[in-house]
């Protein structure tokens, strides 16, 4: 769902004032170092490129960053890391490419060796938020909706509550390419890390270790 104009007024996170609402970025680094050594740079068709290991970087951090901004639990914020670890994978080219989430989804499921889940239930849950992100809301939520019969009502509310977060994340390092319209980001923590998405990704060409912008 888009955010209304009125919404986009809300203030925006400089890197101190998100310092003092995350009571310090400590942990958060400690997480992304944990987790960025699952960042396989083999499973990427271009490794320099807009979709690689750079890309997967910003993301992760992204993702714990509004994980921990909108309270999610250790478990959702693992399904989300996961998916940022993996969602581009599938990827032949740079360009757009609406099936490459399948593919993501697809080759993931085929790895012998990738970042471990809690349940069989949350590795779905994963999976098709990685199928389905790179693919229009409105097909993704149809897709969605017709789970409900099929899944367990918690799995379904999960899906429900981190589809829009993960395409939030994913969405924001769109900086990159100078094509990151806020009227679609979907949650309002995310609208408010648009200007620091852009501080970090302009540090991090500078600086391949991203945990320095958070000293």
């Amino acid at each position: 769902m888009k955010l209304q104009e009125s919404d986009l007024m809300c203030f925006k996170y400089s890197k101190e004032g998100l310092r003092k609402r995350v009571n310090g970025f400590g942990p958060i680094v400690e997480r992304y170092r944990y987790y960025k050594v699952w960042i396989d740079t083999d499973l990427f068709f271009h490794p320099n490129g807009l979709h690689g290991p750079a890309h997967i970087q910003r993301v992760l951090m992204l993702t714990i960053l509004i994980s921990q901004l909108c309270e999610l639990s250790e478990e959702q914020e693992k399904i989300l890391v996961f998916c940022s670890l993996y969602h581009d994978i599938g990827r032949h080219h740079d360009g757009v490419d609406p099936f490459h989430g399948a593919a993501s989804a697809t080759k993931m499921k085929k790895l012998k060796h990738k970042m471990n889940l809690s349940s069989g239930d949350e590795l779905e849950i994963a999976s098709m938020i990685i199928q389905h992100h790179s693919v229009d809301d409105a097909h993704a939520i149809k897709e969605h909706k017709n789970l409900r019969n099929f899944w367990n009502p918690g799995d379904y509310q999960q899906l429900q509550r981190l589809f829009p977060l993960f395409k939030d994340a994913d969405n924001l390092d769109r900086v990159r390419i100078n094509d990151l319209d806020e009227r679609y980001l979907r949650d309002e923590e995310s609208t408010r890390l648009s200007s620091l998405a852009m501080e970090m990704f302009v540090y991090h060409q500078k600086q391949p270790d991203l945990t320095y912008f958070f000293k």
